[in-house]
C-alpha cells in the first residue's frame, strides 16, 4: 500500500495524481468494507455455545485496523478541510502529511482460549 500511497500523492514537495487518489481511496474503502465484513461474519456465525468466545474474540482481530482507519479518515478529511478553508493562507508546495498505520491486535486472550477449547475437546 505504501508504493500506491506514494505515487498517488507523490513524494513530499510533490504534487499528486488525482486519479490515482482517487484509485487509493477506493481502495482503502474496500479493504475497510472487508474488514468490517470480517468482524460481522464471525458474530454471525451459529455455534455451539462452548465456541462463541472464540468467535467473539476471532471478530476482533479487525478491530485495531477499523478504528486505525476510521481515525485516519476523519483526521484526512478535517486536515484537507481546513487546507482549504485557510486556501489563501498557503504558500505554494505545501505539503501534508498524513500517516495510516494498522497494527496488529493482542491475539493471547484468542489463544488462550482456543488451548482451553483443545483440552476440552481433544
Amino acid at each position: 500500500m505504501n508504493t500506491g500511497f506514494v505515487k498517488a500523492v507523490g513524494e513530499p514537495g510533490e504534487p499528486g495524481d488525482i486519479q490515482r487518489i482517487i484509485h487509493l481511496s477506493n481502495r482503502i474503502g474496500e479493504a475497510y468494507e472487508q474488514l468490517l465484513d470480517w468482524k460481522l461474519q464471525f458474530l454471525r456465525t451459529s455455534v455451539d455455545d462452548d465456541f462463541v468466545k472464540l468467535m467473539s474474540l476471532a471478530s476482533e482481530y479487525s478491530s485495531n485496523a477499523i478504528t486505525e482507519m476510521e481515525e485516519f479518515s476523519m483526521n484526512m478529511y478535517s486536515t484537507m478541510e481546513g487546507h482549504i478553508a485557510n486556501e489563501h493562507n498557503n504558500k505554494e508546495g505545501t505539503v501534508i502529511t498524513l500517516k495510516l498505520t494498522l497494527s496488529s491486535p493482542d491475539t493471547d486472550a484468542f489463544h488462550e482460549e482456543l488451548e482451553r477449547l483443545t483440552r476440552v475437546y481433544i
